[in-house]
């Protein structure tokens, strides 16, 4: 039982690290657009606002992502192996 917890957790944990990924690309991408004067003037702030809120999520994902892995790897002692019944 554990072990498949630990599979399904570790899945879950490689989604959300993808998701960290993605985050950190528009990020990227925003921050390219704004080093290029990509963005009007009028815009800038609230681009660059995006920019961070994105940065921020791809950490926090890539938090969630560790806690989850770390979780899964310790899952023995949530739900031991004998609870396969």
């Amino acid at each position: 039982m554990s072990s498949f917890v630990a599979g399904q957790l570790r899945l879950r944990a490689s989604a959300v690290r993808d998701e960290a990924l993605r985050a950190a690309d528009i990020a990227a991408e925003i921050e390219l657009q704004l080093m290029q004067d990509k963005v009007c003037t009028d815009e800038r702030d609230a681009v660059a606002d995006e920019m961070e809120h994105e940065r921020v999520y791809a950490q926090y994902c890539e938090d969630l992502s560790e806690q989850i892995l770390f979780i899964a790897e310790n899952i023995h002692t949530f739900i031991p192996e004998s609870a396969n019944e």
